[in-house]
Formats: C-alpha cells, sequence, structure tokens
C-alpha cells in the first residue's frame, strides 16, 4: 500500500509540476531539447524517476532517453514527436544503490553515431586505468584485509569503483544502441 501511495504521490506532483511548468516561458528560455528532472522516489533499492523530455523551439523527433543510475541503464524509447514549446512526462523505474546516482541523457537520432564512438572510447580509457590500478594490486596478494595497509585499501577501493564505471559505461552504450 505504501508503495502504492508513493506512486500516486510522484504522479501527483509531476501532473502539478507540468501543468504550472508555462510551456511559452520554456520555448523563449530554451532553444534546444532538454531533460527536467521532476520527481525521484527510492524504495528497496527501486527508484522511479518522473522526468519531462522537451522539445525546445524545435519539433523532437526520433529522439530517445537513456536512464542510468549506479547499476544500470535504461533505454527510453520517446515515441511521438514532441512539438516545439512543449515537453511529455515519462516514469522509469531503475534500481540503484545510490538514488543521487540516477540521471537522464537525451540522445537525438542524428547524434547516435557520435555517442556510441563516445562510450566506446570511454570504456577503453576505463578499462585501461583497470588495468594499471590492478598491476599494483597482483602483486598484494594477502587474503586477510587486516594486513592491508590503507593505501592498498585506497586502491583496492579504486578498483572497485572503475569497474562500477565500466558497468555503467557499457550499460549506457547498450541502452543507447537499442533505441
Amino acid at each position: 500500500m505504501n508503495i502504492k501511495l508513493g506512486i500516486a504521490s510522484i504522479l501527483a506532483v509531476a501532473v502539478f509540476l507540468a501543468a504550472s511548468h508555462s510551456l511559452e516561458a520554456s520555448a523563449a528560455l530554451y532553444t534546444q531539447p532538454y531533460i527536467q528532472t521532476l520527481a525521484i522516489k527510492t524504495f528497496k533499492g527501486q527508484s522511479t524517476y518522473v522526468f519531462n523530455t522537451c522539445a525546445g523551439i524545435r519539433s523532437l523527433d526520433g529522439a530517445g532517453v537513456v536512464v542510468s543510475s549506479d547499476i544500470t541503464a535504461i533505454p527510453v524509447k520517446l515515441d511521438k514527436t514532441i512539438k516545439a514549446g512543449h515537453c511529455t512526462i515519462n516514469i522509469v523505474e531503475i534500481p540503484t544503490k545510490d538514488p543521487s546516482s540516477v540521471k537522464a541523457k537525451l540522445f537525438l537520432a542524428t547524434h547516435k553515431k557520435v555517442m556510441e564512438t563516445y562510450f566506446v572510447n570511454k570504456i577503453s580509457v576505463l578499462k585501461s586505468k583497470l588495468q594499471q590500478l590492478q598491476q599494483p594490486q597482483d602483486n598484494i596478494g594477502i587474503k586477510d584485509t587486516s594486513m592491508l595497509s590503507k593505501a592498498d585499501i585506497h586502491l583496492i577501493n579504486q578498483i572497485k569503483a572503475v569497474k562500477s564505471e565500466i558497468k555503467v559505461a557499457e550499460a549506457e552504450l547498450k541502452a543507447m544502441k537499442s533505441l
């Protein structure tokens, strides 16, 4: 019952914000398409992310959004054309450990190839960084973590962080390709 009330509350806030958001003002302020976060609610590792996708001064056609967290990324296909100066409300459920990590990226069909190259390069750089970080760790070889120095623990934490970044970048690439 709490979950239904939470989602109903998010939807009510989203509808209120969308209704009170002046589309004419948006068109004047935002010339490019953009994403506007309306609400985020997290319950037991699952976040409900509510956002507007807005067109700017030109109609938005053939676009998609990738919503990502510290765990995964989810593609959101925008099925219809969004008219200039208008927005559409989207709701996505996404698993997350850290609700502040949830973000959305807008992908225009015309930029898809460029973004694919960006993600491939980002993953390559992160994997190189991981390889460099893992070389000293291979020499640690201690099973009992109480024997590790602060520098070794810091290195292990860096490795975990880079592995997490790689996982999210790969999920974002996969989600973007599916748009």
